[in-house]
Protein backbone atom coordinates (compact mmCIF):
# COMPACT_ATOMS: atom_id res chain seq x y z
CA UNK A 1 0.00 0.00 0.00
CA UNK A 2 1.05 3.54 -0.33
CA UNK A 3 1.07 5.97 2.11
CA UNK A 4 2.18 9.48 2.64
CA UNK A 5 4.91 10.39 4.99
CA UNK A 6 2.10 11.41 7.65
CA UNK A 7 1.46 8.09 7.93
CA UNK A 8 4.23 6.14 7.73
CA UNK A 9 5.87 8.45 10.84
CA UNK A 10 2.49 6.65 12.92
CA UNK A 11 2.05 3.56 11.80
CA UNK A 12 6.11 2.80 12.21
CA UNK A 13 6.15 4.19 15.50
CA UNK A 14 3.33 1.78 16.16
CA UNK A 15 4.88 -0.95 15.08
CA UNK A 16 7.85 0.02 17.17
CA UNK A 17 5.67 -0.15 20.20
CA UNK A 18 5.65 3.44 20.93
CA UNK A 19 2.36 4.58 23.04
CA UNK A 20 2.62 7.72 23.39
CA UNK A 21 3.49 11.11 21.55
CA UNK A 22 4.47 14.49 23.14
CA UNK A 23 4.68 17.64 21.25
CA UNK A 24 3.80 21.21 19.97
CA UNK A 25 1.33 21.47 16.72
CA UNK A 26 2.99 23.73 13.85
CA UNK A 27 4.44 23.59 10.49
CA UNK A 28 4.89 20.96 9.00
CA UNK A 29 3.88 18.42 11.16
CA UNK A 30 0.37 19.17 12.12
CA UNK A 31 -1.16 16.02 10.04
CA UNK A 32 2.08 13.63 11.49
CA UNK A 33 0.52 14.52 15.20
CA UNK A 34 -2.82 13.93 13.82
CA UNK A 35 -1.93 10.73 12.43
CA UNK A 36 -0.60 9.42 15.52
CA UNK A 37 -3.85 10.13 17.79
CA UNK A 38 -5.29 8.01 14.83
CA UNK A 39 -3.48 4.83 15.30
CA UNK A 40 -4.11 5.23 18.62
CA UNK A 41 -1.68 6.66 20.36
CA UNK A 42 -2.25 9.38 22.93
CA UNK A 43 -0.60 12.18 22.09
CA UNK A 44 0.36 15.26 25.11
CA UNK A 45 0.48 18.90 23.88
CA UNK A 46 2.40 21.03 26.30
CA UNK A 47 3.11 24.27 25.80
CA UNK A 48 6.83 24.11 25.24
CA UNK A 49 9.13 21.79 23.63
CA UNK A 50 11.82 21.67 26.34
CA UNK A 51 8.98 19.84 28.79
CA UNK A 52 7.45 17.67 25.96
CA UNK A 53 11.48 16.19 25.72
CA UNK A 54 11.84 16.40 29.32
CA UNK A 55 8.63 13.92 29.50
CA UNK A 56 9.45 11.60 26.76
CA UNK A 57 12.88 10.73 28.60
CA UNK A 58 11.26 10.61 32.34
CA UNK A 59 8.40 8.50 30.70
CA UNK A 60 10.76 5.97 28.71
CA UNK A 61 13.05 5.45 31.85
CA UNK A 62 9.81 4.90 33.91
CA UNK A 63 8.61 2.19 31.03
CA UNK A 64 11.79 0.69 31.20
CA UNK A 65 11.57 0.81 27.24
CA UNK A 66 11.04 3.52 24.46
CA UNK A 67 7.51 3.67 24.65
CA UNK A 68 7.00 7.59 23.95
CA UNK A 69 8.45 9.95 20.87
CA UNK A 70 8.80 13.90 20.53
CA UNK A 71 7.59 15.28 17.76
CA UNK A 72 7.74 19.17 17.10
CA UNK A 73 7.69 22.12 14.04
CA UNK A 74 10.22 23.43 12.61
CA UNK A 75 13.13 25.86 13.43
CA UNK A 76 12.57 27.19 16.87
CA UNK A 77 10.59 23.60 17.80
CA UNK A 78 13.43 22.06 16.79
CA UNK A 79 15.98 24.03 18.76
CA UNK A 80 14.02 24.73 22.22
CA UNK A 81 14.68 20.84 22.48
CA UNK A 82 18.37 20.99 23.37
CA UNK A 83 17.93 20.99 26.86
CA UNK A 84 15.70 18.01 27.41
CA UNK A 85 18.07 15.82 24.93
CA UNK A 86 21.08 17.10 27.06
CA UNK A 87 19.03 15.25 29.94
CA UNK A 88 18.38 12.23 27.93
CA UNK A 89 21.92 11.98 27.14
CA UNK A 90 23.38 12.77 30.52
CA UNK A 91 20.83 10.12 32.27
CA UNK A 92 21.37 7.24 29.77
CA UNK A 93 17.58 7.26 28.95
CA UNK A 94 16.20 6.21 25.61
CA UNK A 95 14.58 8.88 23.59
CA UNK A 96 13.51 9.51 19.88
CA UNK A 97 13.05 13.46 19.06
CA UNK A 98 11.30 13.81 15.18
CA UNK A 99 11.47 17.30 13.88
CA UNK A 100 10.27 18.50 10.96
CA UNK A 101 12.26 20.22 8.42
CA UNK A 102 11.46 23.28 5.80
CA UNK A 103 11.80 21.85 2.09
CA UNK A 104 15.41 20.83 1.03
CA UNK A 105 14.55 22.39 -1.95
CA UNK A 106 14.75 25.51 -0.50
CA UNK A 107 18.04 24.68 1.48
CA UNK A 108 20.14 27.90 2.02
CA UNK A 109 17.85 30.32 0.14
CA UNK A 110 16.17 32.20 3.52
CA UNK A 111 13.44 29.78 3.94
CA UNK A 112 11.76 30.60 6.92
CA UNK A 113 12.52 28.57 10.25
CA UNK A 114 15.13 26.56 8.21
CA UNK A 115 17.11 24.78 10.50
CA UNK A 116 19.77 21.79 9.91
CA UNK A 117 18.46 19.64 12.76
CA UNK A 118 20.76 17.39 12.53
CA UNK A 119 24.20 19.54 12.46
CA UNK A 120 22.66 21.22 15.56
CA UNK A 121 22.15 17.64 17.88
CA UNK A 122 24.71 15.34 16.18
CA UNK A 123 27.18 16.33 19.52
CA UNK A 124 24.53 15.45 22.05
CA UNK A 125 22.52 13.00 20.38
CA UNK A 126 23.55 9.06 20.37
CA UNK A 127 22.56 9.33 16.68
CA UNK A 128 21.57 12.09 14.04
CA UNK A 129 19.69 11.90 10.42
CA UNK A 130 17.99 13.26 7.94
CA UNK A 131 14.82 11.84 5.95
CA UNK A 132 14.85 13.77 2.82
CA UNK A 133 11.93 11.61 0.97
CA UNK A 134 8.77 9.08 1.89
CA UNK A 135 10.24 6.19 0.26
CA UNK A 136 13.30 5.12 3.27
CA UNK A 137 11.53 7.41 5.94
CA UNK A 138 10.03 3.97 7.12
CA UNK A 139 13.63 2.07 7.54
CA UNK A 140 14.88 5.77 9.15
CA UNK A 141 12.21 5.09 11.99
CA UNK A 142 13.42 1.84 12.80
CA UNK A 143 16.39 2.28 12.80
CA UNK A 144 16.38 5.00 15.37
CA UNK A 145 14.09 3.48 17.62
CA UNK A 146 16.84 0.83 17.56
CA UNK A 147 19.55 2.91 18.41
CA UNK A 148 17.93 4.74 21.59
CA UNK A 149 18.10 1.04 23.05
CA UNK A 150 20.65 -0.34 21.66
CA UNK A 151 23.65 -0.91 24.24
CA UNK A 152 23.55 1.90 26.66
CA UNK A 153 20.16 3.80 26.16
CA UNK A 154 20.33 7.48 25.10
CA UNK A 155 18.48 9.75 22.41
CA UNK A 156 18.15 10.10 18.49
CA UNK A 157 17.24 12.82 16.69
CA UNK A 158 15.37 12.67 13.33
CA UNK A 159 15.04 15.42 10.92
CA UNK A 160 12.15 14.90 8.40
CA UNK A 161 11.79 16.94 5.53
CA UNK A 162 8.61 18.23 4.07
CA UNK A 163 9.29 16.56 0.98
CA UNK A 164 9.38 13.27 2.78
CA UNK A 165 6.48 14.20 4.89
CA UNK A 166 4.43 14.93 2.31
CA UNK A 167 5.48 12.86 -0.55
CA UNK A 168 4.05 8.97 -1.22
CA UNK A 169 5.67 5.89 -1.23
CA UNK A 170 5.04 1.99 -0.73
CA UNK A 171 4.75 1.32 2.57
CA UNK A 172 5.77 -2.41 4.52
CA UNK A 173 3.59 -3.95 7.02
CA UNK A 174 6.84 -6.24 7.99
CA UNK A 175 7.94 -6.31 12.09
CA UNK A 176 11.00 -3.82 13.20
CA UNK A 177 13.82 -5.46 12.89
CA UNK A 178 15.00 -6.69 16.79
CA UNK A 179 18.03 -4.84 18.79
CA UNK A 180 21.15 -6.70 18.41
CA UNK A 181 22.11 -9.13 20.95
CA UNK A 182 23.46 -8.45 24.06
CA UNK A 183 27.28 -10.23 24.60
CA UNK A 184 27.52 -13.34 25.99
CA UNK A 185 27.89 -14.63 29.44
CA UNK A 186 30.97 -13.91 31.07
CA UNK A 187 32.83 -16.84 31.15
CA UNK A 188 34.92 -16.85 34.29
CA UNK A 189 33.58 -15.21 37.52
CA UNK A 190 35.45 -16.71 39.61
CA UNK A 191 38.14 -13.67 39.85
CA UNK A 192 35.48 -11.37 41.07
CA UNK A 193 33.53 -14.39 43.52
CA UNK A 194 36.99 -15.27 45.14
CA UNK A 195 37.59 -11.56 45.37
CA UNK A 196 34.49 -10.99 47.15
CA UNK A 197 34.59 -13.81 49.43
CA UNK A 198 38.44 -12.31 50.83
CA UNK A 199 36.71 -8.41 51.50
CA UNK A 200 35.33 -8.15 55.13
CA UNK A 201 33.83 -4.70 54.55
CA UNK A 202 32.51 -5.22 51.01
CA UNK A 203 30.31 -2.16 49.92
CA UNK A 204 27.93 -2.17 46.46
CA UNK A 205 27.48 1.09 44.96
CA UNK A 206 24.28 1.43 42.76
CA UNK A 207 23.72 3.20 39.35
CA UNK A 208 20.53 3.77 37.43
CA UNK A 209 22.13 1.84 34.23
CA UNK A 210 20.68 -1.18 36.07
CA UNK A 211 17.11 0.16 35.67
CA UNK A 212 17.21 -1.72 31.83
CA UNK A 213 16.44 -4.76 32.97
CA UNK A 214 15.02 -4.25 36.09
CA UNK A 215 17.10 -6.88 38.10
CA UNK A 216 15.31 -5.77 41.33
CA UNK A 217 14.96 -9.34 42.87
CA UNK A 218 19.23 -10.19 42.10
CA UNK A 219 20.15 -6.76 44.14
CA UNK A 220 18.05 -8.27 46.97
CA UNK A 221 19.60 -11.31 46.84
CA UNK A 222 22.60 -10.08 47.15
CA UNK A 223 22.83 -7.65 49.24
CA UNK A 224 20.47 -9.67 52.11
CA UNK A 225 22.02 -13.55 51.40
CA UNK A 226 25.49 -11.75 51.48
CA UNK A 227 24.80 -8.90 53.59
CA UNK A 228 26.89 -6.42 51.90
CA UNK A 229 25.90 -2.84 52.61
CA UNK A 230 24.89 -0.56 50.09
CA UNK A 231 24.78 3.31 48.40
CA UNK A 232 22.58 4.58 45.77
CA UNK A 233 22.71 7.91 43.46
CA UNK A 234 19.95 9.68 44.21
CA UNK A 235 17.90 8.18 40.31
CA UNK A 236 18.42 5.13 41.63
CA UNK A 237 17.47 5.17 45.46
CA UNK A 238 13.88 2.44 46.04
CA UNK A 239 16.27 -0.14 43.73
CA UNK A 240 16.67 -1.28 47.12
CA UNK A 241 14.80 0.24 49.85
CA UNK A 242 16.02 3.93 51.82
CA UNK A 243 14.92 1.92 54.87
CA UNK A 244 16.55 -1.35 54.66
CA UNK A 245 19.57 -1.72 57.93
CA UNK A 246 22.44 -2.03 55.18
CA UNK A 247 21.75 1.18 52.89
CA UNK A 248 24.41 3.25 53.98
CA UNK A 249 23.30 6.08 51.10
CA UNK A 250 23.23 8.68 53.56
CA UNK A 251 26.72 8.31 55.33
CA UNK A 252 28.06 7.47 52.00
CA UNK A 253 31.52 8.99 52.84
CA UNK A 254 32.26 6.86 55.53
CA UNK A 255 31.24 3.38 54.59
CA UNK A 256 33.08 3.68 51.41
CA UNK A 257 36.00 4.76 53.23
CA UNK A 258 36.30 1.94 55.24
CA UNK A 259 35.74 -0.56 52.46
CA UNK A 260 38.15 -2.96 51.12
CA UNK A 261 36.00 -4.39 47.86
CA UNK A 262 33.68 -2.41 46.13
CA UNK A 263 31.27 -3.51 43.35
CA UNK A 264 30.26 -0.65 41.38
CA UNK A 265 27.07 -1.73 39.58
CA UNK A 266 25.53 0.27 36.89
CA UNK A 267 27.07 3.67 37.75
CA UNK A 268 30.40 5.43 36.71
CA UNK A 269 32.55 7.09 38.52
CA UNK A 270 31.30 10.95 37.80
CA UNK A 271 30.91 13.94 39.97
CA UNK A 272 27.39 11.91 41.77
CA UNK A 273 30.48 9.52 42.96
CA UNK A 274 32.83 12.08 43.85
CA UNK A 275 35.33 10.55 41.24
CA UNK A 276 35.76 7.74 43.16
CA UNK A 277 37.50 9.42 45.75
CA UNK A 278 35.67 8.29 48.70
CA UNK A 279 36.13 5.23 48.23
CA UNK A 280 39.32 3.69 50.44
CA UNK A 281 42.68 4.01 48.63
CA UNK A 282 43.56 0.38 48.78
CA UNK A 283 40.22 -1.43 48.10
CA UNK A 284 39.75 -3.20 45.04
CA UNK A 285 36.88 -2.79 42.55
CA UNK A 286 34.99 -4.23 40.09
CA UNK A 287 32.18 -2.21 37.75
CA UNK A 288 29.49 -3.74 36.08
CA UNK A 289 28.95 -0.94 32.98
CA UNK A 290 28.07 -0.32 29.16
CA UNK A 291 31.07 1.15 28.38
CA UNK A 292 34.50 1.59 30.26
CA UNK A 293 34.81 4.71 32.26
CA UNK A 294 37.75 6.69 31.91
CA UNK A 295 37.76 7.85 36.03
CA UNK A 296 38.06 3.66 36.86
CA UNK A 297 40.51 2.96 34.34
CA UNK A 298 42.74 5.74 35.83
CA UNK A 299 42.25 4.07 38.99
CA UNK A 300 43.79 1.15 38.10
CA UNK A 301 42.48 -1.18 41.07
CA UNK A 302 39.56 -3.64 39.08
CA UNK A 303 38.14 -4.96 36.25
CA UNK A 304 35.15 -3.99 34.05
CA UNK A 305 32.54 -6.03 32.64
CA UNK A 306 30.87 -4.81 29.99
CA UNK A 307 27.55 -5.31 29.04
CA UNK A 308 24.14 -4.87 30.00
CA UNK A 309 24.54 -4.11 34.18
CA UNK A 310 21.14 -5.74 35.04
CA UNK A 311 22.35 -8.73 32.85
CA UNK A 312 25.95 -8.66 34.78
CA UNK A 313 24.51 -8.68 38.00
CA UNK A 314 22.60 -11.93 37.70
CA UNK A 315 25.10 -13.86 36.58
CA UNK A 316 27.31 -12.82 38.92
CA UNK A 317 24.57 -13.35 41.55
CA UNK A 318 24.00 -17.06 40.49
CA UNK A 319 27.95 -17.46 40.66
CA UNK A 320 27.63 -16.63 44.46
CA UNK A 321 24.68 -19.44 45.08
CA UNK A 322 25.21 -21.15 48.37
CA UNK A 323 26.99 -24.49 47.35
CA UNK A 324 29.43 -22.74 45.08
CA UNK A 325 32.41 -21.97 47.57
CA UNK A 326 32.13 -20.64 51.28
CA UNK A 327 30.37 -17.95 52.29
CA UNK A 328 31.11 -14.57 52.26
CA UNK A 329 32.56 -12.84 55.87
CA UNK A 330 31.64 -9.38 56.79
CA UNK A 331 33.05 -7.92 59.60
CA UNK A 332 30.38 -7.83 62.56
CA UNK A 333 32.00 -4.81 64.11
CA UNK A 334 32.15 -2.82 60.37
CA UNK A 335 28.29 -3.50 60.28
CA UNK A 336 27.78 -2.39 64.10
CA UNK A 337 29.27 0.87 63.47
CA UNK A 338 27.25 1.55 60.09
CA UNK A 339 24.38 1.11 62.16
CA UNK A 340 25.73 3.55 65.03
CA UNK A 341 26.73 5.98 62.24
CA UNK A 342 23.39 5.94 60.81
CA UNK A 343 21.24 6.27 63.77
CA UNK A 344 23.89 9.60 64.22
CA UNK A 345 22.55 10.98 61.09
CA UNK A 346 18.84 10.21 62.21
CA UNK A 347 19.03 12.34 65.65
CA UNK A 348 20.86 14.97 63.66
CA UNK A 349 18.42 15.52 60.90
CA UNK A 350 15.50 14.72 63.47
CA UNK A 351 16.89 17.92 65.20
CA UNK A 352 17.33 20.07 62.20
CA UNK A 353 13.34 18.90 61.15
CA UNK A 354 12.15 20.48 64.91
CA UNK A 355 12.55 24.50 63.79
CA UNK A 356 9.09 25.67 64.43
CA UNK A 357 9.45 28.82 62.95
CA UNK A 358 7.06 30.44 60.77
CA UNK A 359 7.63 30.44 57.67
CA UNK A 360 8.44 27.11 58.02
CA UNK A 361 11.89 25.70 56.95
CA UNK A 362 12.26 22.70 54.49
CA UNK A 363 13.06 20.20 56.50
CA UNK A 364 10.02 21.06 58.78
CA UNK A 365 7.61 21.02 56.55
CA UNK A 366 9.07 18.32 54.50
CA UNK A 367 9.13 15.95 57.68
CA UNK A 368 4.98 16.41 57.79
CA UNK A 369 5.03 15.69 53.88
CA UNK A 370 6.95 12.44 54.47
CA UNK A 371 4.16 11.04 56.96
CA UNK A 372 1.09 11.79 54.53
CA UNK A 373 2.95 10.68 51.00
CA UNK A 374 2.18 6.90 49.67
CA UNK A 375 4.84 4.57 50.13
CA UNK A 376 3.94 3.61 46.32
CA UNK A 377 4.06 7.45 45.34
CA UNK A 378 6.21 8.42 42.44
CA UNK A 379 8.23 11.25 43.72
CA UNK A 380 10.06 13.64 41.92
CA UNK A 381 12.77 15.99 43.66
CA UNK A 382 13.33 19.35 41.43
CA UNK A 383 15.16 22.76 42.75
CA UNK A 384 17.91 23.85 44.62
CA UNK A 385 17.36 24.39 48.67
CA UNK A 386 14.26 22.49 48.60
CA UNK A 387 15.54 19.44 46.50
CA UNK A 388 18.53 19.12 48.74
CA UNK A 389 16.48 19.09 52.31
CA UNK A 390 13.95 16.51 50.18
CA UNK A 391 16.57 14.09 49.05
CA UNK A 392 17.37 13.63 52.85
CA UNK A 393 14.14 14.27 54.48
CA UNK A 394 12.07 12.01 51.82
CA UNK A 395 12.74 8.30 51.76
CA UNK A 396 12.60 6.07 48.24
CA UNK A 397 11.28 2.56 49.20
CA UNK A 398 10.39 0.99 45.83
CA UNK A 399 11.84 0.70 42.39
CA UNK A 400 11.25 3.61 40.56
CA UNK A 401 9.36 5.99 43.03
CA UNK A 402 12.30 8.75 42.96
CA UNK A 403 12.95 10.90 39.96
CA UNK A 404 15.77 13.87 40.09
CA UNK A 405 17.27 16.03 37.44
CA UNK A 406 19.93 13.38 36.90
CA UNK A 407 23.52 13.22 36.05
CA UNK A 408 23.35 16.83 34.82
CA UNK A 409 21.43 18.67 37.55
CA UNK A 410 18.95 20.39 35.23
CA UNK A 411 16.45 22.67 36.71
CA UNK A 412 12.59 22.74 35.80
CA UNK A 413 12.05 19.03 35.24
CA UNK A 414 9.56 18.69 38.00
CA UNK A 415 6.21 19.38 36.46
CA UNK A 416 7.37 17.64 33.36
CA UNK A 417 8.69 14.34 35.13
CA UNK A 418 5.19 14.52 36.85
CA UNK A 419 3.17 14.56 33.21
CA UNK A 420 5.38 11.84 32.41
CA UNK A 421 4.98 9.56 35.67
CA UNK A 422 1.39 10.05 35.39
CA UNK A 423 1.37 8.73 31.57
CA UNK A 424 3.76 5.96 32.24
CA UNK A 425 3.25 4.53 35.67
CA UNK A 426 -0.83 5.87 35.91
CA UNK A 427 -1.68 3.28 39.11
CA UNK A 428 1.39 4.84 41.15
CA UNK A 429 0.30 9.00 43.13
CA UNK A 430 2.63 11.45 42.06
CA UNK A 431 3.78 14.15 44.13
CA UNK A 432 6.68 16.41 42.50
CA UNK A 433 8.41 18.96 45.22
CA UNK A 434 9.39 22.00 43.48
CA UNK A 435 11.54 25.39 44.30
CA UNK A 436 9.72 28.28 42.89
CA UNK A 437 12.50 28.84 40.48
CA UNK A 438 12.36 25.69 39.21
CA UNK A 439 8.66 25.80 39.13
CA UNK A 440 8.78 28.84 37.12
CA UNK A 441 10.95 27.30 34.25
CA UNK A 442 7.61 25.17 33.07
CA UNK A 443 4.68 26.29 35.19
CA UNK A 444 2.39 26.61 32.04
CA UNK A 445 2.58 23.01 31.87
CA UNK A 446 0.32 22.60 34.71
CA UNK A 447 -2.31 23.86 32.29
CA UNK A 448 -0.68 20.85 30.44
CA UNK A 449 -1.79 18.53 33.42
CA UNK A 450 -5.45 20.09 33.46
CA UNK A 451 -5.89 19.91 29.65
CA UNK A 452 -4.96 16.36 29.61
CA UNK A 453 -6.95 15.07 33.30
CA UNK A 454 -3.72 14.17 34.62
CA UNK A 455 -4.16 14.09 38.38
CA UNK A 456 -0.46 14.96 39.74
CA UNK A 457 0.19 16.97 43.05
CA UNK A 458 3.17 19.82 43.32
CA UNK A 459 4.46 21.23 45.67
CA UNK A 460 6.01 24.53 45.38
CA UNK A 461 8.82 25.69 48.41
CA UNK A 462 7.65 29.71 48.07
CA UNK A 463 11.44 31.13 49.23
CA UNK A 464 11.31 34.19 46.66
CA UNK A 465 14.56 32.56 44.49
CA UNK A 466 16.68 30.16 43.79
CA UNK A 467 18.51 30.29 46.87
CA UNK A 468 16.48 32.98 48.58
CA UNK A 469 17.66 35.82 50.18
CA UNK A 470 21.33 33.85 51.34
CA UNK A 471 22.28 34.14 47.82
CA UNK A 472 21.54 37.34 47.09
CA UNK A 473 23.33 38.70 50.72
CA UNK A 474 26.20 36.53 49.76
CA UNK A 475 27.31 38.23 45.81
CA UNK A 476 25.21 42.00 46.38
CA UNK A 477 25.62 44.94 47.87
CA UNK A 478 22.74 45.35 50.37
CA UNK A 479 21.54 48.76 48.89
CA UNK A 480 22.07 47.23 45.18
CA UNK A 481 18.33 47.94 43.55
CA UNK A 482 17.71 45.11 41.88
CA UNK A 483 16.23 41.86 43.13
CA UNK A 484 18.69 39.40 41.17
CA UNK A 485 18.14 36.64 42.84
CA UNK A 486 15.19 37.12 44.62
CA UNK A 487 11.76 37.33 43.37
CA UNK A 488 9.05 39.51 43.66
CA UNK A 489 7.52 39.06 47.31
CA UNK A 490 4.29 37.13 48.08
CA UNK A 491 3.82 35.31 45.00
CA UNK A 492 0.73 33.07 44.74
CA UNK A 493 1.47 30.59 43.14
CA UNK A 494 -1.31 28.87 44.47
CA UNK A 495 -3.56 31.40 42.63
CA UNK A 496 -2.01 30.84 39.13
CA UNK A 497 -3.26 26.98 39.06
CA UNK A 498 -6.68 28.01 40.32
CA UNK A 499 -6.58 29.97 37.16
CA UNK A 500 -5.41 26.96 35.39
CA UNK A 501 -8.09 25.83 35.96
CA UNK A 502 -6.43 23.11 38.81
CA UNK A 503 -6.39 23.20 42.41
CA UNK A 504 -4.41 25.63 44.39
CA UNK A 505 -3.61 25.34 48.10
CA UNK A 506 -1.66 27.47 50.13
CA UNK A 507 0.03 26.50 53.92
CA UNK A 508 1.19 28.58 56.07
CA UNK A 509 2.13 26.15 59.23
CA UNK A 510 3.18 22.77 59.41
CA UNK A 511 -0.28 21.68 60.69
CA UNK A 512 -1.72 21.99 57.59
CA UNK A 513 1.07 20.03 55.41
CA UNK A 514 -0.35 16.81 55.75
CA UNK A 515 -4.32 17.57 55.38
CA UNK A 516 -3.39 19.45 51.95
CA UNK A 517 -1.81 16.38 50.79
CA UNK A 518 -4.69 14.44 51.60
CA UNK A 519 -6.53 16.82 50.49
CA UNK A 520 -4.83 17.08 47.05
CA UNK A 521 -4.41 13.24 46.14
CA UNK A 522 -8.06 12.44 47.02
CA UNK A 523 -9.02 15.24 44.74
CA UNK A 524 -8.60 13.64 41.34
CA UNK A 525 -7.30 16.95 40.16
CA UNK A 526 -4.15 18.44 39.15
CA UNK A 527 -3.15 20.24 42.44
CA UNK A 528 -0.80 22.94 43.32
CA UNK A 529 0.23 23.74 47.47
CA UNK A 530 2.36 26.17 47.68
CA UNK A 531 4.20 26.38 50.95
CA UNK A 532 5.51 29.26 52.72
CA UNK A 533 8.84 28.95 53.24
CA UNK A 534 11.76 30.96 54.85
CA UNK A 535 14.40 32.47 52.90
CA UNK A 536 17.70 32.11 54.78
CA UNK A 537 17.84 28.89 55.38
CA UNK A 538 21.02 27.01 53.62
CA UNK A 539 22.20 23.58 51.94
CA UNK A 540 21.68 20.80 55.03
CA UNK A 541 25.02 20.17 55.95
CA UNK A 542 24.60 16.76 57.41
Amino acid sequence: MRLCGHEIVARRLKANGLTHVYGITGTPIDETLAACGKQGMRVIATRHQQAAVQAAAAHNYLAGRLEAAVIVSAGPGVSNCATGITVARDNHWPLLVIGGRRPLAMRDMGAFQALDGVRLFESIAKASAVAEQAQGLAGLLDLACRQTMQGRPGPCYLDIAEEALQGVAEYCTAAPPPLEPEPGAVDDWEPVVAGLRRARRPVLMLGEELRWGSPWTALARLVEVHRIPFVSTPLSRGYLPDSHALCGTRVRSGLLGEADWVLIAGASLDWVYRHGAEIHPEARLVRLAYEEDRVFQTLGRGTEYLGTPSSLLRQLVDALQPGHGEAVRIDEGWLAALARRKQRYQQDLAEQCRDSAAPMTPANWLREAAGAVPEEATTIVDGNIVMAWAQHVLPAELPLSRLTPGANGCMGMGVPFALAARLAQPDRPVLAICGDFSLGLNVMELETAVRHRLPLVVMVANNSGSGGRLRHMAYWPADYPERVCQFTPDIRYDQIMNALGGQGIRVESTQQVAPALKQAFASGRPTLIQVDTRDDVPLPRL
